[in-house]
Formats: structure tokens, sequence, C-alpha cells
């Protein structure tokens, strides 16, 4: 998901993750539904600090892009 869907991995290293793991995780079926799971936790998280200016900046820019079935590439490594 950090590749596909945040774009913090090139391609060459998602596809030697793949290798090394022995299966593309993209292409199985649970794919969508468990990157769906892991984003909603890592914002869950996220809203745990948005105390702090730079976590809720955050967190406002993840929460809108979830609500509008945004792209997550704008997510930032928090």
């Amino acid at each position: 998901m950090f590749y596909d869907r945040f774009g913090w991995h090139t391609r060459e290293e998602y596809l030697d993750f793949a290798r090394s793991y022995g299966r593309d995780v993209i292409e199985w079926r649970g794919f969508r539904v468990l990157a769906n799971v892991r984003e909603l936790l890592m914002v869950t998280w996220l809203a745990q600090n948005a105390h702090e200016p730079a976590a809720a900046a955050e967190l406002a820019k993840r929460l809108d892009s979830m609500r509008s079935d945004g792209s997550r590439r704008c997510w930032s490594p928090f």
C-alpha cells in the first residue's frame, strides 16, 4: 500500500518486495479491504496526536482525501 496508494516507494522497490515475499499482494482480492482498514488505523492513530499542529494539519489532509475518495499520494509519512 505504501507503493500503490501513497507512492512512498518506487515500482522497483515494490517489485523487489513482491519477489522476496513470493506474491504480489496488490493482486490479492482482499487487498483493497485490508488497505482501507490500515488507512483507517493510520488516521485514528494520527487523530490521537492532533494536539500537535503538524499532526493536525496531516490529519485534516488525510480526512479530506478519505471523505472525497481522493488520492492518498498527498499523505506524508508521520
